[in-house]
């Protein structure tokens, strides 16, 4: 699931300039937040 979304950042995000709207902030706090229980090493999903 966190290889689907960092893909879909790297290639489908329009760039910088849209790291503050939505969808696409959401979707890198998103992202934060799975690695976050990856790294405890909780799956929490």
């Amino acid at each position: 699931m966190v290889l689907k979304l960092v893909v879909l950042l790297s290639t489908r995000e329009p760039g910088s300039h849209a790291e503050t709207t939505s969808p696409w902030r959401e979707l890198r706090l998103i992202l934060v937040d799975l690695r976050g229980l990856s790294d405890r090493g909780g799956s929490g999903l």
